[in-house]
């Protein structure tokens, strides 16, 4: 509640028009509309994603801060509810998927607490839980049931939602699907037709998001990245994100294997490697963005701390050593989150003051009828929080959204 709105956030409470050329407020689901209509001609196909945030940012402060961290804790029980056996209660575990999610997610204050980007991310990854969650519970499930053809129509719209979401995680869910009704196919000997119709769904949402009009006109604007760059700064941001996963989930597999005889034959271990190839596909189908920034990896990151999770559930191992270790490992995790969460709440606290001072500066210059204004002093940054300075240039993109959000003409910063 403490997190201000910034950036984007200020940009999508207007309808959305080219160039900032609306002055608007989104006051109604047709100004979403118009907006969506706009943003997908002139620069972008995330309509889904934008649909969520203008929602959002409409309503009352409120509200959107309760439903966005009520959508954070569905990510926790969907994640939970994937990796857990059903027969217990498995603590530890749903422990370590929250404090997991809090220390690898990329940009965590941003994709999670910072409206705009939590549309994007954390509520688009939620999206594609929710949707892949009857394929993964029919792959595991022993019984034979009827075909409702209302589920069938659900999943076909559901699949078209899911795969409208963000470009690299709707990529690989098509192809993913691919993979996993083939496996029915295999190993089931037959392939449900509302499976069928979730996947014509996700390829229509991926075609609908890639074929955007507006992505074509943003690609004109951007400039081109070689290969190797590409490689590189894709290498950059595996490094950050997903080499702590990769090698958690190398140790959890050694523990998982123990004991067990042809393990990579268990169900388990099958599912874990959908989550952990669905992870490294969206990774990989960063390298066709002329841009990879850390956030694109929050699904991928999710992803991987499911294919840890279904592993470290179902390891059977139960030696005072093993129990031991689990314990040490939750409780010096929870002492450093906590220290952790302090910093952070502290920062957040800042970061809140510093942006209500600012709109207490501007509403007092413009009941003195100054509608050009320069600010003094600047925002002191810190690495793990992704936030934005207003520039030196009225021009500057960020200043010309900001001058909007505040109905005055221009805002610069000044000297420190």
């Amino acid at each position: 509640m403490i997190y201000p709105l910034l950036g984007d956030d200020w940009d999508y409470s207007f309808i959305w028009v080219p160039n900032y050329g609306s002055s608007d407020r989104i006051s109604s689901l047709s100004d979403i509309i118009i907006s969506q209509y706009e943003h997908y001609f002139h620069w972008g196909g995330r309509v889904v994603n934008h649909v969520i945030a203008q929602l959002l940012l409409a309503l009352d402060p409120f509200w959107y801060d309760l439903l966005n961290s009520l959508v954070f804790v569905v990510l926790i029980a969907v994640i939970y509810k994937i990796s857990a056996p059903k027969d217990k209660i498995n603590f530890s575990l749903l422990t370590l998927i929250a404090l997991g999610l809090w220390f690898l997610l990329p940009d965590f204050t941003s994709t999670v607490f910072w409206i705009t980007y939590s549309a994007n991310y954390l509520w688009s990854t939620v999206i594609i839980l929710l949707f892949i969650l009857p394929y993964l519970n029919y792959y595991k499930s022993t019984e034979k049931k009827g075909e409702s053809f209302i589920f069938l129509v659900m999943m076909f719209f559901f699949g078209i939602i899911a795969g409208w979401t963000n470009e690299n995680t709707s990529v690989s869910l098509v192809f993913m699907l691919i993979i996993a009704l083939a496996f029915f196919k295999y190993e089931k000997k037959q392939i449900p037709r509302w499976a069928i119709a979730g996947l014509i769904g996700a390829l229509i949402g991926c075609l609908f998001l890639l074929l955007a009009p507006g992505n074509y006109v943003r690609l004109d604007r951007s400039q081109e990245i070689s290969i190797a760059t590409r490689l590189y700064f894709f290498c950059k941001v595996y490094y950050h994100n997903l080499l702590i996963p990769f090698l958690i989930y190398i140790f959890v597999c050694f523990l998982y294997s123990r004991g067990k005889k042809d393990f990579f034959k268990s169900i388990h271990f099958k599912i874990s490697v959908f989550f952990f190839l669905f992870a490294h596909f969206c990774a990989l189908a960063m390298l066709a963005s002329p841009g990879i920034p850390d956030r694109t990896m929050f699904a991928s990151v999710c992803f991987m701390i499911i294919a840890i999770g279904i592993l470290y559930a179902n390891i059977d191992i139960n030696t005072k050593t093993y129990r031991a270790l689990k314990a040490l490992i939750v409780a010096v995790l929870l002492i450093y989150f906590g220290i952790d969460y302090v910093s952070k709440y502290k920062y957040t606290v800042y970061l809140n003051d510093f942006w209500h001072q600012r709109e207490l500066f501007v509403l007092e210059q413009k009941q003195k009828g100054v509608l050009d204004i320069e600010f003094k002093g600047n925002l002191n940054m810190r690495d793990d929080f992704n936030v934005y300075r207003l520039g030196n240039s009225p021009d500057d993109w960020i200043n010309k959204i900001y001058a909007r959000y505040y109905g005055v003409r221009s805002v610069k910063q000044g000297e420190w």
